[in-house]
């Protein structure tokens, strides 16, 4: 006869085997459904370039930087799908863009209207940058930072004026992509211009400006009279004045007419032809021929030679039209007048750089403006 714990013992066994087949059964249930979901995850990826894990590896990289950003994670699907959204819009953007030099050409396409020497000064300024960082020439735009532009321009050049100079027209750049879509932003409204000392203002002395008269007058050097005359008492740029023929010319009016076209800042302008200039003009061109230049051939020498049969050395560019404006102010003490005779956009410009009053009297300015005869006499120490 049995014991009673044997038959328990029995009892207890055949109650635990049917327990433990349906663990047996539904953790194979389990493994039956992961394995048809991996399998179902693996035909979705074929042909993708990336396997389940890789899939996974991708899932876990996103959900540890955005939780190391955001802290905890509501819903890691919704995190996942948000990466991938903007992610997706990031990814086409980056793909919208041009190489540096595709924007350069597109920018010369759209912009035929301005001046050559304009279009021949943005390429000039373009072409350093690109020789001095071959880098730049295929950089996409929309990948330049502020320090790319940076160090650009740094390294392009090594004056404030070129520095400013390169800084404007790299902005000028990145405005035009950034209006086409093909940069998120201008990286370089975050660069502040560099502050230039200006230089002081010397206008031409009363002795200066009769020695360069009486050269002048010579028969070698009379073609270039009128030229020199028009920068001197009306203060047009010495690029203006090769554009210009006698047909700009009004004598009968009184003015000079610089079309939109030949100025330097691209607006029109009237300038008044002062009787003294009349009658420099009278003096040393009796005969003017509409739609002839101004300016004679070889204008670049010959004006070249007048300087240095007049004595000057060291000949400052603009120094004729700071000498217009000094005399001007002294004379007619009327800033808004002259800055529609200069064809600047503001008065500002004028007090900062184009002034010099400290080497010229009121008296001088008198005699500036009234007879060609008595500026020619004057002696070395700039009086009658």
């Amino acid at each position: 006869m049995k014991s009673y714990f044997s038959i328990r013992m029995v009892d207890n066994m055949n109650k635990i085997k049917p327990m433990n087949a349906v663990g047996v059964d539904k953790v194979g249930e389990a493994e039956a459904g992961e394995n048809e979901e991996h399998r179902a995850a693996e035909v979705m990826l074929r042909g993708r370039g990336i396997d389940c894990i890789g899939a996974a590896r991708v899932v876990l990289d996103i959900l540890d930087r955005v939780e190391y950003c955001r802290g905890k994670i509501d819903s890691a699907a919704q995190v996942c799908r948000d990466v991938v959204t903007y992610g997706v819009e990031e990814y086409i953007h980056r793909n919208n863009t041009v190489s540096f030099r595709e924007l350069v050409e597109k920018v010369m396409r759209a912009t035929p209207h301005n001046r050559p020497r304009s279009r021949a000064e943005f390429l000039q300024y373009c072409r350093r940058m690109v020789r001095v960082n071959p880098w730049l020439v295929n950089m996409p735009v929309r990948q330049l930072h502020v320090t790319h532009c940076r160090e650009v321009i740094e390294k392009s050049w090594s004056t404030a004026p070129t520095r400013n100079k390169a800084r404007r027209i790299l902005h000028c750049l990145l405005a035009f992509a950034v209006r086409h879509g093909w940069a998120k932003e201008n990286p370089v409204e975050r660069i502040l211009p560099l502050p230039v000392q200006e230089r002081r203002i010397r206008p031409l002395t009363l002795a200066q400006i009769g020695r360069l008269l009486r050269t002048l007058s010579c028969d070698e050097h009379r073609r270039c009279a009128a030229a020199v005359g028009l920068m001197l008492w009306a203060g047009v740029r010495p690029a203006e004045v090769e554009r210009l023929t006698w047909q700009d010319v009004d004598m009968e009016k009184g003015v000079v007419y610089i079309a939109a076209e030949h100025a330097k800042t691209g607006g029109a302008r009237q300038v008044t032809l002062h009787a003294v200039l009349l009658e420099w003009l009278s003096m040393m061109c009796p005969v003017r021929v509409p739609f002839v230049s101004v300016v004679p051939r070889g204008w670049i020498r010959r004006w070249r030679d007048v300087r240095i049969a007049a004595g000057f050395r060291n000949w400052e560019p603009d120094v004729l039209r700071h000498t217009f404006a000094s005399y001007h102010v002294l004379k007619f003490c009327n800033y808004e007048m002259l800055q529609m005779e200069m064809g600047h956009s503001s008065a500002a410009l004028l007090r900062t750089r184009y002034i010099g009053l400290d080497s010229i009297s009121r008296d001088d300015a008198t005699l500036f403006w009234s007879s060609v005869r008595a500026l020619m006499n004057c002696d070395v120490k700039g009086k009658k």
